[in-house]
């Protein structure tokens, strides 16, 4: 029991390195200014948004960077998305509308629409936002500053997640508990390992001569976690590449309800350990039944180190998701009572080999 014990304290050890590290680089964006004036395209997939579509491109229209493209790919939408799009072109020309095409054998439907989208592009940096972002008024112009700063090929941020039912909140969490405790951001630009890999395509931002020579959404046609595949793909090719959370930049309401952040979080929480089963089965036991293991040790100086590792991790992750820490700390237990539940439903899927999103079937 002791070497069990040992295990768990040495990996609450590592999770807390991890992300006092992350505290301490401040993974955040910075504000500069684009050299040369470049052309910005700004690359939406929309498959029925229109809840979301016309919020984003009235604050697209706002930017303080002019000299952009906005194009919306309408990916065969049953609502409104197109006729909201439409109404926002007339009264702005960088606004364009896509009409898609049946999906093409062999692709998953965003990835499609990026690859389109990039083929329809002009811009000399691609900018692909998913329809629920709400970027503040600079982040255009600081993304692409910051891109030609650091001298990287792809920059890809976490948007602050807004979170409003109870369900958002136990469930949305969990990713910044993840990201934030087992990858050192700084280690995605500093090593070209793909194990330090970590993208949300909620916002990827990619320099056009880079995108087009590789065609990263080509090559990832049929993976249903692009985004982490693709930076996975450059760092293959030894391009750099920058992971960055979102701060008060940039924002995004992922899920609207508990139920579908529970079934969007399954889809992904694999590949966030590496497509690992073993590791995420791992990683769920421990972090689970440890604190049962400490609570058998004879020794109390094994549960008070697990408890103030367990603390002080929770309380940064909360502190970076701009959370309060009392929060962080209340909703321990609840959090990773539905960790498990999404684990559990995560495992299932990739038993069936099957998955539904927005009326596709994709495998997993």
């Amino acid at each position: 029991m002791i070497a069990v014990a040992v295990i768990i304290l040495f990996y609450l050890l590592i999770r807390n390195v991890v992300v006092l590290y992350n505290f301490a680089v401040q993974p955040y964006l910075i504000r500069l200014v684009p050299e040369n004036e470049p052309l910005i395209s700004i690359l939406i997939p929309a498959r029925n948004e229109e809840d979301n579509i016309g919020s984003l491109l009235k604050l697209l229209t706002l930017q303080t960077y002019r000299s952009m493209e906005i194009l919306v790919y309408d990916d065969q939408s049953d609502d409104r998305t197109a006729e909201i799009v439409t109404g926002f072109l007339k009264a702005d020309n960088r606004i364009k509308l896509i009409k898609g095409q049946k999906l093409t054998e062999g692709w998953l439907g965003k990835n499609h629409a990026c690859y389109q989208l990039a083929k329809a592009s002009n811009g000399d940096y691609l900018m692909f936002i998913d329809a629920d972002v709400r970027p503040e008024a600079y982040l255009a112009s600081s993304a692409v500053g910051y891109l030609q700063h650091k001298k990287a090929g792809l920059l890809s941020i976490f948007p602050h997640q807004i979170k409003k039912s109870i369900g958002e909140q136990l469930t949305v969490s969990l990713m910044y508990d993840i990201l934030l405790t087992l990858l050192p951001l700084a280690f995605v630009r500093k090593s070209r390992r793909p194990v330090f890999s970590g993208a949300n395509g909620q916002f990827m931002l990619f320099e056009r001569l880079v995108y087009m020579e590789h065609q990263p959404h080509w090559w990832k046609k049929d993976q249903p976690v692009e985004d982490i595949a693709i930076m996975q793909l450059f760092k293959k090719f030894n391009i750099p590449c920058i992971t960055l959370l979102g701060g008060e930049d940039i924002a995004c309401r992922m899920y609207n309800n508990g139920t579908g952040a529970i079934n969007g979080f399954a889809k992904n929480v694999i590949r966030f350990f590496g497509n690992s089963i073993p590791f995420t089965v791992f990683h769920a036991l421990v972090t689970t039944f440890g604190l049962v293991v400490m609570l058998m040790m004879p020794d109390f100086r094994f549960l008070s180190m697990y408890l103030i590792g367990v603390l002080v991790y929770k309380a940064v992750v909360g502190r970076m998701s701009r959370e309060s820490i009392l929060k962080a700390w209340l909703l321990i237990i609840p959090r990773q009572l539905m960790f498990i539940i999404v684990v559990i439903r995560a495992l299932i899927f990739r038993l069936r080999q099957d998955y539904s999103w927005k009326g596709r079937n994709i495998k997993i």
